[in-house]
């Protein structure tokens, strides 16, 4: 009967850690919630075929976020959260007509909603670098006011040069380029942007305007540089890309 008590006891105990993993109480291993991730994306089609990658959120520390795709991003391409082994989809990078701004950062609120976060000023930093990253961009071409002038100073050198300048910029710590002001609705951050993807490799201010919890309140965006600034569709500028890159691009 020993035996039988013995087995009873971890069959209960595996239904319990499961149970808690489902809930969210207890984080569970990152393959397991890349597995689900996969499946809720992909069913009934087969995960083997399809790429997945990680989008780093340090401050929301029981969500992970997936980009996940099939056909080099031609086929299916979604950003999805993962808590415990619930899955949510935050976007659906491929759909026609795109979806508007406003619906996919409605989701991320709620995500981040749900965590009730009262993040510090590091905290913050970090919410900022992954909401860049769910846009497309790129944290490691922040720059600072030096780094600005430095930019257009080197442009006149051509190419090659303005491609030694990203990289040299691109050494040091991002986080660092991103300023945190506290007001009474929450936090606001002005960054500057070099977006070496568009055309002309315009320099970007982004000013993000946050609630106290870390949700997105508005984000507006305007060139100092070169190459016009498109709008969303609820008035506040986006940097003209709105979708996050393909697995294992940064």
């Amino acid at each position: 009967m020993r035996w039988i008590r013995l087995v009873f006891g971890v069959v209960l105990g595996a239904m319990l850690v499961g149970c808690f993993w489902f809930a969210g109480w207890l984080t569970p291993p990152e393959s397991l919630q890349r597995r689900a991730a996969l499946w809720a994306t992909l069913y009934p089609l087969p995960a083997a075929a399809a790429e997945i990658d990680v989008i780093p959120c340090a401050p929301l520390k029981r969500v992970r976020f997936y980009v996940i795709c099939t056909e080099g991003c031609d086929g299916i391409w979604r950003i999805v959260a993962v808590q415990g082994l619930e899955t949510t989809q935050i976007a659906n990078l491929a759909r026609t007509p795109p979806e508007s701004v406003t619906a996919t950062r409605r989701r991320i609120n709620e995500v981040v909603r749900a965590e009730r976060l009262r993040p510090d000023d590091d905290e913050a930093r970090g919410l900022i670098d992954f909401y860049l990253r769910l846009e497309g961009l790129a944290p490691a071409r922040l720059l600072d006011e030096a780094d600005r002038l430095a930019v257009e100073e080197t442009r006149s050198q051509g190419e090659e040069a303005l491609h030694d300048l990203a990289d040299a910029i691109a050494a040091g710590n991002p986080l660092a380029r991103i300023p945190i002001d506290r007001t009474a609705e929450g936090m606001e951050s002005t960054l500057l942007y070099w977006h070496t993807a568009r055309a002309g490799w315009p320099v970007l201010e982004m000013r993000f305007r946050l609630a106290a919890d870390g949700e997105i309140r508005e984000v507006r965006v305007r060139s100092l540089s070169s190459s016009p600034v498109e709008h969303d569709e609820a008035g506040d500028g986006t940097p003209g890309e709105g979708t996050a890159p393909p697995p294992a691009a940064d």
